[in-house]
């Protein structure tokens, strides 16, 4: 039902609730806004296990479409370099598979 929303893009606990995001991106054209599970990884790092989520929502959406970001809050007392270690895996260049 959300996929026939006149929305521009859908933000939801795709780490914690169906569908993945490959699958969403089956479904919706927009914009897909999550990746990364706040309650655990973000807040608890390493920042291996964080890079490691953004690369794998950057793989399956192939990049396109995405705004890498919490599943639905950001809590506040996520430490900046946890933080950081997202932008900075954003910012990486894709790795060959």
């Amino acid at each position: 039902m959300l996929a026939d929303l006149p929305v521009h893009a859908v933000n939801w606990h795709d780490r914690r609730t169906k569908p993945a995001l490959g699958q969403a991106r089956e479904r919706f054209a927009g914009a897909l806004v999550g990746g990364l599970d706040e309650w655990q990884t973000l807040r608890g790092g390493p920042a291996g296990a964080i890079a490691a989520e953004v690369r794998d929502a950057i793989g399956q959406t192939a990049g396109l479409g995405l705004i890498v970001a919490p599943g639905c809050v950001l809590p506040l007392d996520v430490p900046d370099a946890h933080l950081a270690a997202v932008v900075e895996a954003v910012r990486a260049p894709a790795r060959p598979r």
